[in-house]
């Protein structure tokens, strides 16, 4: 119960602090258009899913 009563009272805080002090950052990824999924299925899965990159499909280009 504790920790529920924390996140819901600092969470937001905890992550602006850490947005502030550039501590939080996105890792390193790259867009592909949902038009090229094939692309990063196959690069996510290649060597046993581990890549160098994260892959997001964009929903917004065709």
């Amino acid at each position: 119960f504790w920790m529920t009563a924390w996140t819901e009272t600092n969470i937001f805080g905890e992550l602006e602090t850490l947005f502030k002090n550039k501590k939080l950052k996105a890792p390193p990824h790259k867009l592909v258009p949902c038009c090229q999924y094939q692309e990063a299925v196959i690069n996510a899965i290649h060597t046993d899913g581990r890549t160098e990159v994260k892959y997001i499909l964009d929903m917004t280009k065709s």
